[in-house]
């Protein structure tokens, strides 16, 4: 039985498995209001325009996370204004609005509607 308490020994092991509980926290809370407000495909998104950031940060020399954040953040708010702007011209809009004003919250991973 020590073969599974052994790895605990490392301080390497228990860092990572710190941060993989955390991210386990984390990301099931967020992945539950991204789902909740209809963005299930902003992850990937994010996600593929973040790579070009990194490539032309890595070639001119800069910082990539700079690259990254920067790419990242330019994505975000295009997706945001292309987001807005075709919501508003949708013939649903208002029924839309009425039906996610009654989710009101998303803990411990139930989604509770007002009564």
């Amino acid at each position: 039985m020590t073969w599974l308490t052994e790895p605990l020994h490392y301080a390497f092991f228990v860092r990572g498995l710190l941060v993989g509980m955390l991210l386990g926290i984390t990301c099931g809370a967020l992945g539950c209001f991204v789902v909740l407000r209809g963005m299930a495909f902003i992850g990937d998104a994010m996600a593929h325009s973040v790579l070009p950031g990194v490539v032309i940060a890595y070639l001119l020399g800069v910082n990539i996370i700079a690259g990254a954040f920067v790419t990242g953040l330019l994505a975000a708010l295009l997706i945001s204004a292309i987001n807005s702007s075709v919501i508003h011209q949708r013939p649903d809009y208002q029924r839309r609005q009425r039906t996610d004003r009654r989710w009101r919250k998303c803990s411990q991973f139930q989604l509770h509607a007002e009564r």
